[in-house]
């Protein structure tokens, strides 16, 4: 269960940073370079398995959570360590795939551009006692981001031959294309969770909001 920060003691801190759902999330941070170095090894093999572990770290990014909520141990640590391994992997495989010319740079750029200003407006909810839930069209943006980079760590095209499948697959464009829809979805998300913002300082000076997206005074529901 988590701990007030008034009774959280060196025993309790430790039990908080190493249980179950934040040790998956540190394992998503180690993880990391290894799926660098498998990145630029630029073999179809070495592309194959930074493919693999990328989409297990992804897969730790929802266990992780769920584990925290189903056995009530969400943390201040895991609130913090979350989405710094969120962003972290993501701008590791990005610049990465700009090194092996696997992206263009201004796909990139757009990219973590959107997600430091959202990251940077959540920082500044949080000091005003404001919290910025998550608005669906988020939700397709981060969907869509996993299977694009999926995509482009594949690395390589392949010949595909299924029932319905058949042809030459060049899966880094697939990936490439499915970022661009996915930069083009968290402009959009951006702007709403900026409006949401203004509308609950405004909320908060007594004049009407257009659209509620936010609930001032009440913590966040963080995994």
């Amino acid at each position: 269960m988590s701990v007030t920060a008034a009774t959280r003691t060196p025993q309790s801190l430790r039990e908080e940073i190493w249980n179950l759902p934040n040790t998956l999330t540190t394992l998503r941070i180690v993880v990391i370079p290894i799926v660098i170095w498998a990145m630029l090894l630029n073999t179809p093999w070495s592309a194959f398995c930074a493919c693999l572990l990328f989409s297990a770290a992804a897969a730790t990014d929802w266990l992780d959570g769920y584990i925290a909520r189903r056995q009530g141990l969400v943390s201040l640590w895991g609130q913090y360590l979350d989405p710094v391994a969120d962003k972290l992997i993501v701008l590791a495989t990005t610049v990465t795939a700009v090194h092996l010319g696997n992206l263009p740079v201004w796909l990139v750029v757009l990219l973590l551009s959107r997600e430091i200003a959202v990251t940077s407006l959540r920082a500044i909810a949080a000091t005003q006692g404001l919290t910025i839930h998550v608005l669906q069209t988020g939700k397709w943006k981060t969907a869509i981001q996993l299977v694009g980079l999926i995509a482009v760590l594949v690395g390589f095209p392949y010949h595909m031959d299924y029932i319905l499948l058949e042809g030459r697959i060049d899966f880094v464009a697939l990936g490439e294309l499915l970022l661009i829809l996915s930069v083009i979805l968290s402009l959009g998300s951006g702007a709403q969770y900026l409006t949401s913002f203004l509308d609950a300082i405004i909320e908060e000076r007594h004049f009407q909001p257009r659209k509620k997206r936010f609930n001032p005074r009440v913590p966040p529901k963080t995994d």
